[in-house]
């Protein structure tokens, strides 16, 4: 387990910013592995990256109609992560 801050892991995994909020939210709700410590956000970034790079396209019903990116990123580790 690689646990990395909210912040490193958004600056080294999307070209386009995702708000640290948005990430704190994926972790609270199972949706990308990680932990909130302190009220601060943590990913597993190993997992997180294998998940990224074996599930390139998943989308959960309710989010199937949402053009923000960000909701592309969270179905696809959503239904990784439901596997």
């Amino acid at each position: 387990m690689k646990l990395v801050p909210a912040r490193t892991w958004i600056k080294e995994t999307f070209e386009c910013g995702v708000s640290p909020e948005k990430v704190r939210a994926w972790v609270e709700n199972k949706i990308i592995p990680g932990v909130i410590i302190d009220d601060k956000t943590f990913v597993d970034a190993d997992k997180a990256a294998i998940l990224l790079d074996t599930c390139t396209h998943i989308q959960r019903p309710a989010e199937q109609h949402q053009a923000n990116g960000n909701s592309s990123v969270a179905s696809i580790m959503q239904g990784a992560m439901t596997r």
